[in-house]
């Protein structure tokens, strides 16, 4: 992968930038359609949500809390950027979940242009665009957590870094890319704590190790890097400090150790959990990547920054999933950043001269195992949902049961959002094999963007009204009114979100009794306990009564 295989390809007329980057933009629509279509989801995304409501609602946008009690899990950088959009388009699902599609533009665009500026304008085209077909990070940009903004700062960082150390092996002292670095490794600290420097250090210690190259330039570099990152992070910590003292601080750092170190309960999954959640949701982009994903791209002392930037995203993508693989906790979209590079890894086999090797027949079986999986997996749930009264009462969990009895109904039909996931995967794969990839992976990327869509207006609404909508109901009834309402036997961050408590500092406290706290506050109010049917509270001991039931959820209301 060098220069002369770069000017031998031949590079279509709408990967040139003038045709390209509106192109993208064009593509980028699909992470915006249907933003606000369904409510927002336990724990994570409505969590920010209302920490971001709750920043417009005192004030204070410097830390972040929930139900107006401090939350020290978090940087506030994203929630800040979600209030910024509640602020001009209202509380809501579409304004929480908008910033995450306005990177998905923004992503595109910087993938196209960091490829055309050191590779070539086809595997510019060809990066953006492949990330724009793979499944999880398409569905990611029409989400509402905080990864899509921590992995774009970590992407920079990573790209700034290996820049300015290539540049130092050749002898040049460029300081305006090690401050980017460091500045951008600092925006990623405030987005999600100090792993927004480990994965960084991380990766640039890797490259290092595998090389076995220095240069006595670096230490300068060292120090221009430290001031990039150090001024945003400090800022944040001196205005914490001065604000509410040292305690939340040691509070946050505390909790980002424990979580690495033991786990939150729920969330302890197997070692190869991150691998199997790549090979099942990363469509097209892991069979396409496995070719290079085993092999490290030698020499690096060439001015061809090419090269260094192959080495990068290789070493990225597996410092990513070793890290988070050793992790007690497994979430899902903690392997998300292992995108960017999966993308990569995929558009360079593209792009490879197509003289030097054909496509081994395993890609294709894996890829066709990708394909059918999703296809036949969620087209059948529609049809299964439909006949849902001939097994429903097999079902031994008394929530899940009853929960299903009231959701929203399924005609069978919704299967029509998948059926054009096959048929174009496959003509697109053919394509991408003929060497047209330039148009095989778009037509590859309009399945999964259908795929998406179905999952967006059809699938996922129904899927809540057997989780969440039925709680979620009772607190929108309520929003604005005067009472006190909350879970009782199981935690959820809904209430706080739907209810839109106000904020009151002349009440001395504005944050809602949960739990226990619900049977114990004055009754000054109206005070209700969503339980679920399988929790029962105890009516006789703490005089409550049913209110109503909907769902797997039963609302009881306090006598006294």
């Amino acid at each position: 992968m060098g220069t002369d295989q770069r000017l031998n390809q031949s590079e279509p007329w709408f990967t040139r930038p003038r045709f390209a980057r509106p192109l993208l933009v064009l593509l980028s629509v699909f992470f915006y359609l249907g933003l606000g279509g369904w409510s927002l989801l336990d724990w994570d995304e409505i969590n920010f949500a209302e920490s971001a409501r709750e920043m417009l609602a005192t004030g204070d946008y410097g830390s972040v809390q929930i139900n107006y009690r401090p939350f020290y899990e978090k940087p506030p950088l994203f929630m800040l950027v979600q209030a910024g959009m509640m602020k001009v388009f209202g509380v809501g699902e579409m304004a929480a979940r908008l910033p995450n599609a306005l990177l998905g533009t923004i992503y595109l665009l910087t993938l196209y242009e960091i490829g055309r500026r050191w590779y070539s304008q086809r595997m510019g085209w060809l990066w953006a665009v492949l990330f724009w077909a793979t499944l999880l990070p398409h569905a990611y940009f029409k989400s509402g957590i905080i990864d899509p903004m921590f992995n774009y700062f970590i992407l920079l960082s990573v790209f700034a870094l290996l820049r300015a150390m290539h540049l130092g092996l050749q002898g040049i002292w460029k300081a305006g890319w090690w401050l980017a670095a460091g500045t951008a490794s600092g925006w990623a600290v405030l987005t999600k704590g100090p792993v927004g420097f480990l994965l960084l250090a991380l990766t640039a210690l890797f490259w290092i190790l595998r090389n076995k190259s220095w240069s006595f330039l670096w230490w300068r570099g060292a120090g221009v890097f430290g001031i990039g990152l150090l001024v945003p992070v400090l800022s944040w910590v001196a205005l914490e400090w001065w604000v509410r003292g040292p305690s939340q601080l040691l509070l946050f750092w505390s909790y980002m150790i424990d979580l690495f170190r033991t786990g939150v309960a729920g969330h302890e999954q197997p070692f190869y959990y991150h691998a199997l959640v790549l090979l099942l949701g990363c469509l097209p982009a892991v069979p396409l990547a496995l070719p290079l994903l085993f092999r490290w791209q030698k020499t690096v002392h060439s001015e061809d920054f090419s090269i260094t930037l192959h080495q990068s995203m290789w070493a990225l993508f597996w410092v990513v999933l070793v890290v988070f693989s050793m992790s007690t906790t497994k979430i899902i979209h903690y392997s998300s950043l292992t995108y960017v590079p999966l993308a990569y890894l995929g558009a360079s086999f593209l792009a490879r001269d197509p003289q030097k090797g054909t496509w081994p027949r395993w890609l294709s079986w894996i890829f066709t195992f990708q394909v059918l999986l999703w296809s036949l997996v969620l087209g059948a749930i529609p049809w299964v949902m439909r006949f849902k009264a001939s097994w429903m009462d097999q079902i031994k969990d008394v929530f899940v049961r009853e929960a299903l009895r009231d959701a929203l109904p399924w005609s069978g039909w919704e299967s029509l959002w998948i059926v054009p996931l096959p048929f174009l995967a496959f003509w697109g794969w053919q394509k991408s094999k003929n060497k047209r990839p330039d148009l095989g992976v778009p037509v590859m990327g309009l399945g999964v963007a259908f795929l998406v869509m179905g999952l967006t207006f059809s699938y996922l609404p129904r899927i809540a009204s057997v989780t969440q909508t039925p709680a979620v109901n009772f607190y929108q009834s309520l929003a604005g009114q005067k009472v006190y309402a909350g879970t009782w036997g199981f935690k959820s961050y809904a209430p706080f979100f739907y209810l839109q408590i106000p904020f009151e500092p002349a009440s001395g406290s504005s944050s809602m009794p949960t739990g226990d706290e619900l049977l114990q506050v004055p009754l000054d109010r109206p005070v209700f306990l969503v339980t679920r049917v399988d929790r029962p509270p105890d009516t006789t001991t703490h005089a409550l009564v049913r209110h109503r039931s909907q769902g797997g959820y039963v609302i009881y209301r306090r006598l006294r």
